[in-house]
């Protein structure tokens, strides 16, 4: 009789920690809708390290772009949807937003690439976007729980090239390495 009540008694918590989870779950959602989380957002700035035409795969493969300068309505939109701003640093002349989207979702398939276009809203040539470029850039702000901790992110949906700096490797810090010579040749 003791172990039949323990095992109940064991299930019974399993429910209640599943329905726990479930109504804190339910509560980040209502609370983000209530912040205004589940709609898109737009600001505009200057692109920073734009990695939009293709991904970023220095370490998790994603689409972002870096956006400093933003103008008053912007850095309002930013600072209401509880995104963080980094502070500026010898890459970026002012406080920047980081705007990404993962190109890899967690049930094994992958997130649309972020739209881009040109000022007159035509679909983009491909070019890559150099530091210094005037961009309009969309997300959707969303809250994340990971951990005991919570938090809210950007996930980039369209940018639109305002005023296009080319990208520069020696400008933009990179440099492409010299081919390597081969050492048996004579």
């Amino acid at each position: 009789m003791n172990i039949k009540l323990e095992r109940l008694g064991q299930k019974l918590i399993k429910v209640l920690d599943i329905l726990f989870k479930v109504c804190h779950n339910n509560v980040i959602k209502i609370n983000s809708q209530k912040k205004g989380l589940d709609m898109a957002k737009m600001i505009t700035g200057t692109a920073y390290f734009a990695s939009v035409t293709e991904p970023n795969t220095n370490f998790e493969p994603v689409w972002s772009i870096n956006v400093c300068d933003l103008d008053e309505e912007s850095m309002k939109t930013v600072v209401e949807d509880g995104l963080i701003l980094k502070p500026a640093n010898d890459k970026h002349p002012t406080d920047y937003v980081v705007i990404k989207q993962k190109v890899n979702n967690p049930k094994g398939g992958r997130f649309n690439a972020p739209v881009v276009m040109d000022a007159a809203k035509e679909p983009w040539d491909g070019r890559k976007i150099g530091n210094g470029s005037k961009v309009r850039v969309l997300y959707n702000p969303r809250a994340w729980t990971y951990a005991g901790n919570e938090g809210v992110t950007a996930d980039l949906k369209k940018v639109q090239i305002l005023d296009l700096i080319p990208y520069d490797v020696e400008e933009d810090g990179y440099t492409i390495p010299s081919q390597p010579k081969d050492a048996f040749a004579s």
